[in-house]
């Protein structure tokens, strides 16, 4: 479970762009449908503008997500940043990940 959640934060921003192509793609879905099961009634459950306003909540839900990877707190940058950050002078900072050093940093 804990592997899917990180490859779900990592990916957010994919997942919310697929989502978003789905949700504007959902209209003309929905007509298609209609016109295969020859019934127009489906058409009317969606709203006139429905479209224009999936467009500008799935831009701004791509702009807001950031394209790039996110970090957790176990990631070796967030912790060689946060040793930077407490340190008023030079430090030597040493990154380990899975109890094994990684890298060992002078700065």
């Amino acid at each position: 479970m804990e592997k899917l959640w990180d490859l779900l934060i990592r990916l957010r921003t994919w997942v919310i762009g697929a989502v978003g192509l789905i949700a504007l793609m959902l209209p003309e879905i929905v007509s298609l449908a209609a016109q295969l099961l020859n019934s127009p009634q489906i058409t009317a459950v969606l709203p006139e503008g429905w479209k224009t306003w999936a467009g500008a909540i799935g831009f701004v839900a791509l702009v807001w997500s950031r394209w790039r990877p996110a970090t957790r707190t176990a990631d070796p940058e967030v912790q060689v940043k946060q040793a930077l950050k407490s340190a008023d002078y030079g430090a030597t900072v040493i990154v380990e990940a899975g109890g094994e050093t990684k890298a060992k940093i002078n700065a």
